[in-house]
């Protein structure tokens, strides 16, 4: 009999998770990025509109 889970499967499901962490971090960064400068080029554009 064999008790609890092989290595394989603790590796594999380790690497699995970090990798998730790794995406969803990214995700984050790449999303709050992009918004802040959407955001500036926005209100750049409204004071030429203004001007």
């Amino acid at each position: 009999m064999r008790k609890g889970l092989s290595l394989r499967i603790k590796l594999l499901s380790t690497i699995t998770m970090v990798l998730l962490v790794l995406v969803v971090v990214q995700y984050y960064v790449a999303r709050t990025a992009l918004i802040n400068g959407f955001d500036h080029l926005e209100a750049d554009r409204a004071d030429i509109g203004l001007q």
